[in-house]
């Protein structure tokens, strides 16, 4: 379920509440305000079950990253943010860039159920082969088979640089 601290579109008047009560130090947010003075000086938020670190304020809830990005800018950001290392609590300022949606999705990790250890390429047990194959703004691209993992690894990595896609 998408919820609306997940869509991005963050108002105004939350930027002023947030610039007022939280700041930044070294890729946390540290409360300036509470209504407990004890939790003043503290990192704010939780980490979620997802990896992504989340904040409330007030009745408001947001990504860590983008209240980072908008404590730094002084507005939310226009787009989607990439962690660059592809760790999700890494919300280091220097970690995070604006991304669109394709190139934050070329930023995933090895999926869980990856047997190759490299992202799009897996054995066919038909082809008894290497195969390179992934999707790009919804067309599928098939680079084929190959006998070495190496030369399928090669093969997909000319691609993505031949079409100035980055991981």
């Amino acid at each position: 379920m998408k919820r609306h601290y997940d869509t991005g579109k963050e108002d105004s008047y939350a930027l002023e509440d947030v610039m007022k009560m939280l700041s930044y130090d070294d890729g946390a947010v540290i409360r300036k305000y509470s209504i407990r003075k004890p939790l003043i000086g503290t990192r704010a938020g939780y980490l979620a079950k997802d990896g992504y670190r989340r904040i409330s304020v007030g009745q408001k809830r947001f990504l860590e990253h983008r209240v980072i990005w908008a404590l730094i800018h002084g507005e939310w950001p226009a787009a989607e943010l990439d962690h660059i290392n592809g760790h999700k609590a890494d919300n280091r300022i220097e970690n995070l860039r604006l991304a669109t949606r394709r190139l934050n999705v070329l930023n995933t990790g090895i999926r869980r159920t990856n047997s190759s250890g490299e992202k799009n390429i897996y054995w066919s047990k038909l082809h008894k082969a290497w195969r390179v194959t992934f999707r790009i703004d919804k067309v599928r691209h098939d680079l084929g088979c190959f006998k070495n993992k190496q030369d399928a690894i090669i093969a997909r990595n000319t691609f993505m640089q031949d079409n100035s896609y980055a991981f």
